[in-house]
């Protein structure tokens, strides 16, 4: 795969249809449509594996340097967090993400009295 073909992958938003490059999908955090402006991000099971893959990697890294026991998950972890955006970059261009509506963040409370208006 080339990379213009990497860089023209694209998901489809579950509220329009339309499409979302990967450039503006990132991980943790909600971004907009570009086509409708909604709210998405990626699913929280997705991401996981991501992490998950990179705390392995991680582990892997610091086994072929020769770390071994404590040291070996203290390094681990350490470098883990270095190499999601790889991960995240080889996952995508691979197969582009499945996207859902983000809920919102901010939730609200009504601290006056009476019915809500």
């Amino acid at each position: 795969m080339t990379k213009q073909e990497t860089q023209s992958r694209t998901s489809t938003c579950p509220i329009c249809s339309g499409a979302v490059p990967l450039q503006i999908v990132s991980l943790g955090r909600s971004f907009d449509c570009p086509s409708c402006g909604k709210s998405l991000k990626v699913p929280g099971p997705h991401e996981l594996v991501i992490r998950m893959t990179a705390v392995v990697l991680g582990f892997l890294t610091a086994r072929g340097l020769g770390f071994e026991s404590l040291l070996l998950f203290c390094f681990g972890l350490i470098i883990s967090p270095f190499l999601v955006r790889p991960v995240w970059r080889i996952w995508a261009a691979v197969k582009a993400p499945v996207l859902i509506p983000a809920s919102p963040g901010v939730t609200t409370l009504c601290l006056r009295r009476g019915p809500l208006k």
